[in-house]
């Protein structure tokens, strides 16, 4: 037998062994979750979070992106609102964020995209004296051994999305706060 033989069989099985890990081993929902004191009234924070409009001032992503077209519903804050977009460098890649809840402490979303998976996450917000405690929990389904694995590898990015969009969030409610 040639050597190529014995080399891709073994690494076919290693790579299917890896795969049989990661199933077993991995949850079935990826969970990230990062807090930050802002340094407002939990009205403000809820304000600014409960109306979709407002995300363009503090989530980093909408800057990375400036070919993404927005489009937002007439509904523009609490349970119901929500905002569809659409990369400017793949025009078959849509996504859509909706308010699913929306009450004094905690906002909740849902975000579907073209891959036909569901993220869900929330915002659990805490008053404490002129600040608020923001807990930002994201959860994502990952049925499948490919799933986990992307998830593993998204877990740095997306958790220092969140860092720096809550940094962005206390920027802009203090703005708020003292206008």
């Amino acid at each position: 037998m040639k050597p190529y033989f014995w080399i891709f069989g073994f690494l076919l099985i290693t790579i299917i062994l890896v795969l049989l890990v990661i199933q077993t081993t991995v949850p079935d929902v990826s969970v990230i979750e990062r807090s930050a004191i802002i340094n407002a009234p939990d009205s403000v924070v809820h304000d600014q979070i409960a109306t979709i409009k407002n995300w363009e001032r503090w989530s980093p992503t909408r800057a990375a992106n400036t070919q993404t077209v927005m489009r937002y519903s007439r509904l523009v804050s609490g349970k119901g609102a929500y905002y569809t977009w659409q990369s400017g460098l793949n025009k078959d890649d849509s996504s859509k964020l909706t308010i699913v809840v929306d009450e004094p402490n905690r906002i909740g979303y849902v975000i579907e995209t073209n891959s036909k998976t569901a993220t869900t996450a929330y915002f659990q917000l805490k008053p404490i004296y002129n600040t608020t405690e923001v807990s930002w929990r994201i959860e994502c389904e990952t049925l499948t051994p490919i799933d986990k694995l992307m998830a593993m590898m998204m877990e740095n990015k997306t958790s220092f999305h969140l860092e720096k969009a809550l940094h962005c969030l206390d920027s802009v409610c203090v703005r708020d706060k003292t206008n």
